[in-house]
């Protein structure tokens, strides 16, 4: 009986950081953002979106898009960045020799990775378009790493309203991330078929 209660602890701490994982690794810079219906994905997201004011529009179209393609080649290594650590996350928790020790070892490298993701997003001025998206994105990443932290806290104190409160953060954070994914996605793909197009009219 001495040794149940503790034992229990720790069967517990690995189902959760494996269930985390899996949490993570769905709401974290995914290549690219998961087939949603839009009535599904407005049940998961906020009523309303702030407005955001264009800060370019007298600029020409053709502006506009070159910006655009400068924000996304910017973006694009923080993505990167995010899904490799998404990965080395999956692989560091899922060794059950690390128990809890490694699930907190490797909760606190994504979170750095996290946080130095938001800092870097903060420092990019986004075109018009795609205002909105790095608004959802830096929000998304807020709320990862706000369910990192109820990870963290979890293993200190096994409280298991940190464990809900996670899993809500890490809800909450896919819908924003899939949505700034969206549409980032679909102005690549515009900005990639403008392109051929161009090439095509110069040959």
């Amino acid at each position: 009986l001495i040794w149940t209660f503790p034992i229990m602890l720790i069967c517990v701490a690995l189902l959760l950081h494996e269930s985390f994982a899996f949490a993570v690794a769905r709401s974290i810079a995914a290549q690219a953002p998961p087939a949603t219906s839009s009535a599904q994905l407005a049940t998961r997201l906020p009523t309303t979106r702030p407005t955001l004011v264009p800060t370019l529009e007298a600029q020409p179209l053709a502006v506009i898009e070159g910006l655009s393609a400068a924000y996304l080649s910017d973006l694009a290594p923080l993505r990167v960045s995010l899904r490799t650590a998404t990965a080395d996350y999956l692989a560091a928790t899922t060794q059950i020799s690390g128990g809890s020790v490694g699930a907190v070892a490797a909760n606190q490298r994504l979170r750095a990775v996290v946080t130095d993701a938001l800092v870097a997003l903060r420092t990019l001025t986004p075109p018009p378009l795609l205002q909105q998206a790095h608004a959802d994105y830096v929000r998304g990443l807020e709320l990862q790493r706000d369910g990192l932290d109820a990870i963290l806290a979890f293993y200190s104190s096994y409280e298991v309203s940190k464990v809900n409160q996670a899993a809500l953060s890490f809800q909450e954070a896919r819908a924003y991330i899939s949505r700034a994914q969206r549409d980032l996605e679909a102005q690549a793909r515009h900005l990639a078929a403008l392109s051929a197009v161009t090439s095509q009219t110069a040959s």
